[in-house]
């Protein structure tokens, strides 16, 4: 069973089997504590942007990928703000600041790999892009039935 996050498809690789996933960085930004007291807002993405967004304490815990290669980070930080400014106009013009950044799974077009390959017994979730704990329960039902299906 492979759920090896950024390393899956090197995971699946030493099992001879082609799961095609790459790690993606993805750095969090934290948010200035707004002026106006925000309610908890569950994990939200945008898929047209990539745009990942959350309450975080009193402050707001955003993601939108890392800057792409030869963009400066200055751009990068401008069009993060820009898209959480147009999807959340209360947080327009808010500061932006590092939180932490690493690797997370990604399939090709991001979305999650979940089964058996099909001439072994060899189960795989993987390519959650960074939301796999918004998905695991479900994920794991998942592994579960085809665990126990055979």
């Amino acid at each position: 069973m492979c759920t090896a996050g950024p390393w899956s498809g090197e995971v699946a690789g030493m099992a001879s089997v082609d799961l095609p996933l790459a790690p993606r960085t993805m750095e969090m930004l934290f948010t200035d504590v707004p002026p106006s007291p925000h309610r908890e807002i569950p994990m939200t993405m945008h898929a047209a942007s990539g745009l990942r967004i959350r309450s975080w304490k009193d402050r707001i815990l955003l993601a939108m990928g890392a800057p792409k290669e030869g963009e400066a980070r200055e751009a990068w930080l401008g069009r993060v703000a820009g898209h959480l400014g147009t999807l959340f106009p209360a947080l327009d013009g808010i500061g932006l600041h590092r939180a932490w950044s690493g690797d997370f799974d990604a399939s090709p077009d991001n979305t999650a790999l979940i089964g058996e390959h099909p001439t072994r017994r060899f189960l795989y979730a993987a390519g959650f892009t960074g939301a796999g704990l918004c998905q695991a329960p479900a994920a794991g039902e998942e592994l579960r039935d085809l665990l126990i299906v055979k």
